[in-house]
């Protein structure tokens, strides 16, 4: 590759960049990330790529697609394109998993592919030869660390839909202790299977994908229950499996296993390399909430995070309960805006009022 090439995606990705000048964002993290991110390009430009050596115009070809990613995801996070009140749901879960989780801020990037709910990953160490260079080099640290998330650009306002991202930042915690890796390495049997040289090394890694699927379905069952259930059996429909992920009917009843306290093999296996790696139990954590104000249509009253989680399964409950009350009143199409303005209503309520309690201590 040549300096010309490396200068036209910087120019690309400076015009992306000028672009976002006006962003309005509702976490003062991303805020941050944003402003380091148009002085660390800058500092970039001022290189005369002439006298880059090969391995340095390599270095940099990639280094700048990672920023033009970090651009992309967030240009996409606004305060006008994300609900707020869905990405403070997922940081409350967030909360319980990592001691740092205030260095972390979840970002998203719109698709235009139905259903495309995806976790986008850089490994810690790949990301952070590009952070030292930052650091080093132009003295920018990214203090924070994005979490960035993929959402189907049609559905970002619905609710019923993004239990999904649970599943999702289920794949980031997974991924930042490592959980299936140290399960193959410890568990007896998995051990076995991969210490076993008859058993090809792509079988191996098809047991592990699989099980970080299993890990995922658990980790957001312990919030929304059977609501990603719900959706996964729709968009999953009679999937049989493949190289990336297990059959929908396995991952289903690895749920329904979990949720009834049955812990079948897979359910033993991951709730012991969970606790054994994080120190944190994959457990429920969520508390049932009553349903009679959505069905009286007016946002629930809740009073803790166990209860915000659960808003997710009020509205699945409502809408796939048959006898439901609400569908004698209103057809499909206004009990779908229905249900999910009132769960971001009995969301938006709940923050307004623990911000304010938190601010505002009496005497």
């Amino acid at each position: 590759m040549d300096h010309q090439k490396l200068s036209l995606r910087l120019a690309q990705l400076e015009k992306a960049l000028h672009n976002t000048r006006t962003n309005k964002y509702s976490d003062k993290r991303k805020q941050n990330y944003h402003e380091k991110v148009l002085a660390l390009v800058k500092g970039i430009r001022a290189n005369d790529f002439t006298k880059f050596s090969a391995l340095d115009l390599e270095f940099y070809r990639e280094y700048i697609d990672i920023i033009f990613q970090w651009v992309e995801f967030l240009d996409n996070s606004t305060l006008n394109l994300i609900p707020f009140e869905l990405v403070s749901c997922l940081q409350k879960v967030l909360e319980e998993w990592i001691d740092d989780h205030e260095e972390f801020t979840i970002v998203t990037s719109l698709t235009n592919k139905l259903d495309d709910y995806s976790f986008q990953y850089i490994s810690d160490a790949k990301l952070d030869v590009y952070l030292s260079e930052s650091r080093n080099k132009y003295e920018i640290d990214f203090s924070e660390k994005l979490i960035q998330i993929n959402i189907p650009r049609y559905l970002v306002f619905d609710y019923l839909a993004s239990v999904v991202l649970y599943h999702e930042v289920g794949h980031f915690i997974e991924k930042k202790y490592n959980i299936i890796e140290r399960i193959f390495n410890e568990e007896p049997q998995l051990k076995a299977l991969k210490d076993d040289p008859a058993v090809p090394a792509g079988t191996i890694q098809m047991h592990k994908n699989h099980f970080k699927e299993f890990f995922c379905d658990i980790f957001a069952a312990q919030y929304v229950g059977e609501s990603s259930n719900h959706y996964l059996s729709y968009i999953g429909n009679n999937f049989l499996g493949d190289l990336t992920h297990p059959s929908t009917k396995d991952r289903l009843d690895v749920v329904q296993a979990f949720l009834s306290g049955k812990d079948d093999s897979i359910v033993s296996v991951l709730k012991n390399g969970t606790l054994n790696k994080t120190k944190l139990d994959l457990k429920i954590r969520y508390k049932p909430i009553n349903s009679d104000d959505f069905l009286s249509l007016i946002p629930a009253e809740i009073t803790d995070d166990l209860q915000l989680h659960s808003l997710f399964i009020s509205g699945w409950n409502i809408w796939l309960d048959k006898e439901c009350p609400l569908k004698k009143q209103f057809d499909s199409n206004q009990l779908y805006s229905i249900v999910n303005n009132l769960i971001e209503k009995s969301i938006s309520n709940y923050l307004i009022t623990k911000s304010w309690s938190k601010h505002h201590v009496p005497n």
